[in-house]
């Protein structure tokens, strides 16, 4: 929402409309979004395109075609399109940083499956790298990027997945969690294995606050609302046809539950 109100704002100062459509992180809605914006003659597009194997044939049409477009919290490699994101790689890799500083060798990773989506690629290199940073083995069963309830909205299928991870693998009390939604998967799994959450280290991306106000998790705060600028104010230069920088890196904190 903070990136969304950030945009809005940012097109009105622009005396622009910004036209909103949410695709469900389904392929063929998001093709239909594009299609349907440029038809209905919009000037440009700003996407933040859904997780997937491959690539959405209309978005690539319409970035090969010269179209304004900034995608936002992703990019496309080898792609030449005007991009704004979080370091992912580095911010993955503070947060295994901060697990790997009070003392967790065992610490696992849970994502979406990674395949050509580069904020999750470039999270599970960051995790990666902070093992070799320390000069520690990373055990590959750890690893788990079989985690599809944020893309089919039913989470059955992964609760028992990680039901059956903890209760196979109980040295592991750590956890680097791609996404929040992920995160809280698995604290419901771990208390519904009568397990006390506090037992555990959870550090995710983006999170939520609790009732007084303070973080659920040590998360990476994302600063959406620089993101939402920037990515106004880099469509609108393509309006003008000025240069742009292809990818624009904004700055993240580590927020460290107490």
């Amino acid at each position: 929402m903070k990136l969304l109100h950030a945009m809005e704002k940012q097109s009105a100062l622009h005396e622009c409309d910004l036209i909103i459509k949410r695709t469900g992180g389904s392929k063929e809605e998001e093709e239909h979004a594009i299609q349907l914006f440029v038809s209905l003659g919009v000037k440009g597009l700003i996407v933040t395109p859904v997780h997937g194997e491959h690539y959405n044939a209309e978005l690539i049409r319409v970035v090969l075609g010269k179209f304004p477009v900034v995608l936002v919290d992703r990019y496309l490699k080898g792609i030449p399109v005007c991009s704004v994101y979080t370091d992912n790689r580095k911010a993955a890799q503070d947060l295994t940083l901060h697990l790997i500083g009070k003392g967790h060798q065992n610490i696992a990773y849970l994502s979406p499956p990674v395949e050509n989506t580069s904020a999750l690629e470039d999270r599970l290199l960051g995790y990666t790298l902070a093992f070799t940073r320390e000069g520690l083995k990373l055990n590959q069963d750890y690893c788990l990027t079989n985690i599809t309830g944020t893309r089919s909205g039913s989470w059955a299928g992964d609760l028992e997945t990680l039901k059956s991870f903890l209760g196979q693998n109980t040295d592991v009390k750590a956890f680097v969690v791609s996404e929040y939604l992920v995160a809280t998967m698995l604290a419901q799994a771990i208390d519904a294995q009568g397990k006390k959450l506090e037992n555990y280290d959870i550090v995710c991306f983006d999170s939520l606050n609790d009732f007084l106000g303070k973080p659920i998790f040590t998360h990476i705060q994302q600063d959406e609302k620089r993101m939402g600028e920037e990515a106004v104010e880099l469509l609108i230069s393509q309006l003008y046809g000025e240069a742009v920088t292809e990818q624009r890196i904004v700055e993240h904190r580590m927020i460290v539950k107490e």
